[in-house]
């Protein structure tokens, strides 16, 4: 799942630009497998961004073990709050994670489209399906082209 990208500049910097963002490498054996960028700071640690090779990282639980090792780092340095970042909601939830909700507020250029989203999501949705805007996913019949993604699931 990528949620943005970020060219290599973005990642040698952000340490320089950013008061306590650091990383922490997860070799297997000599091989950099994984990395997390983290924003560490006395009042919370923020969790920018977990990058790992897929093969490695399955192997070796490293999403899990980087989890387990920020919640440590967070005890050891007394840090109150842990922000694990956007992303992986079900694993996240079961590794024990409690949801704060958030919104998103935005207003469009042609006031008729700010009338429709504020209406009740499932008429929004079967408009916007029909307009072409928004994929069909209650109907389980609707399968993606190739080279088109498919949609599993609706965030809220």
């Amino acid at each position: 799942m990528a949620l943005g990208v970020h060219n290599r500049l973005f990642f040698e910097k952000i340490c320089e630009k950013e008061p306590g963002a650091e990383y922490t490498l997860y070799f297997v054996q000599e091989e950099l497998a994984a990395f997390n960028l983290l924003v560490v700071k006395q009042e919370a640690m923020v969790d920018m961004f977990f990058c790992m090779d897929y093969g490695l990282g399955r192997k070796y639980n490293l999403y899990v073990l980087s989890w387990l090792e920020n919640v440590r780092t967070c005890l050891e340095r007394k840090i109150p709050l842990y922000y694990a970042g956007q992303g992986t909601e079900k694993t996240k939830a079961h590794l024990g994670a409690t949801f704060v909700p958030s919104f998103i507020l935005f207003k469009h250029r042609r006031p008729v489209f700010d009338r429709l989203l504020i209406w009740p999501h499932a008429m929004t949705g079967k408009i916007l399906c029909r307009l072409g805007f928004w994929p069909d996913v209650t109907n389980p019949n609707t399968v993606a082209q190739k080279g088109e993604m498919a949609i599993h699931g609706r965030r809220n």
